[in-house]
């Protein structure tokens, strides 16, 4: 099969760029041919052509653009815009040249760069809805116009899969019936617990008394990352052991760092840069839970993550992470915005090793059941080669 995936893609940030890869590369390793179709910037351009060169398996074609734009509840830049939609319909023109395609691999927030020049060649789509801009117009924060515009380009795919259930009502009150879901996978080998890694934990600053609560994430205000600070002096009040690992960059990182100099627990709080995701595993397995307090997400890879490492997840109780978290068995579950309660329930996991290491298996677990990379593959081939049997309109 002759698969081609058009999108954000890696070394780009974000965990959807992470998603896409790891499905790619098992396409690939089950037998299929895959190229890319994605962009990167002048910056970024050594940066993407060393990652480009770890991929063998894939065929990787870039475009360039200005910068990178990633931000489910703006509207595009022009410049962006335009540099996109000129790179992915020359992109694409020329790799049909080349060979055509069985079917288009497209994230949501592409398809209407692709949706033209598909129809033209009658080559059917599958749109991965992950939440950008999804998300933004079925909460009403994203502009109307622009979101009319962008649901009659994504209604022209022939399917339609997201990885998150609670986007699939809403989906179908806009129309989209052939909407269906497939969670996220987690590669539950790299991401499995383990040991503190002592030299890791001694660069950070680690002890054995200290019982560090993750944050891995971009640092932006839908993630609110704040809360975080905000909370930690009551937490630590009561619990000085405690220990806060903040792992991501974003527009809040010096705002975060900021706060917590002003709240005094500067100190308790360890700010690393993103790393390099081959490492993540090792930074999930020095902290003792994971906290994430977001207001959005469409299904978050670090949910699974710190779930397959037997982590006990905190999170907020958005209709994300209730897919993932029976509270008190797979996770404990805090009123978002409510920074009394999340340092409630850090104060609970921190204090009860007990209840961590229950809530970890059960989660762990879980993980192996739902979402093992070779099942999330199967189902998505399945749905693929029924998409390349009935073609394209």
């Amino acid at each position: 099969m002759n698969i081609v995936h058009i999108g954000n893609y890696r070394p780009q940030i974000g965990g959807a760029a992470i998603s896409c890869d790891q499905l790619l590369l098992a396409f690939a390793q089950r037998g299929c041919r895959v190229r890319v179709l994605a962009s990167t910037t002048s910056e970024a351009e050594a940066e993407t052509h060393a990652f480009d060169a770890t991929r063998p398996e894939l065929e990787m074609r870039r475009f360039p653009v200005p910068f990178y734009f990633n931000q489910p509840y703006e509207a595009p830049p022009r410049e962006w815009e335009e540099a996109t939609r000129a790179g992915v319909r020359n992109g694409l023109e020329r790799m049909i040249a080349e060979s055509r395609p069985d079917v288009l691999v497209v994230r949501e927030g592409w398809v209407p760069y692709s949706s033209g020049v598909a129809k033209r060649h009658s080559i059917p789509t599958l749109a991965m809805v992950r939440g950008n801009p999804t998300s933004a117009i079925l909460s009403g924060t994203y502009p109307a116009a622009l979101g009319e515009g962008f649901l009659a380009e994504l209604r022209k795919a022939e399917h339609v899969v997201t990885v998150a259930r609670h986007f699939l009502p809403g989906l179908k009150r806009l129309g989209f019936e052939n909407a269906c879901s497939i969670p996220n996978a987690v590669d539950t080998a790299s991401f499995a617990p383990r040991g503190k890694d002592k030299a890791l934990s001694a660069k950070l600053g680690i002890d054995d008394s200290n019982i560090v609560a993750l944050h891995a994430a971009q640092i932006k205000s839908v993630k609110r990352p704040l809360d975080i600070v905000r909370s930690a002096p009551a937490v630590l009040r009561r619990d000085p052991n405690v220990l806060y690992l903040i792992v991501g960059e974003g527009p809040l990182r010096e705002e975060m760092q900021t706060l917590a100099g002003e709240l005094g627990v500067r100190e308790r709080f360890r700010f690393e840069s993103f790393v390099d995701y081959a490492d993540m595993p090792d930074y999930m397995n020095v902290a003792d839970l994971a906290v994430l307090p977001s207001e959005r997400e469409g299904l978050a890879r670090v949910y699974l993550e710190a779930q397959a490492c037997g982590k006990a997840l905190i999170a907020s109780d958005i209709a994300a992470a209730r897919e993932v978290v029976t509270h008190g068995q797979t996770g404990l579950l805090f009123r978002m915005g409510d920074l009394e309660d999340m340092a409630e329930k850090i104060l609970l996991a921190a204090g009860d090793p007990l209840l961590r290491e229950k809530i970890g298996k059960a989660a762990r677990e879980q993980a192996l059941r739902h979402h093992n990379l070779e099942t999330i593959v199967d189902e998505y081939l399945v749905l693929i080669r029924d998409l390349v049997r009935r073609g394209g309109g």
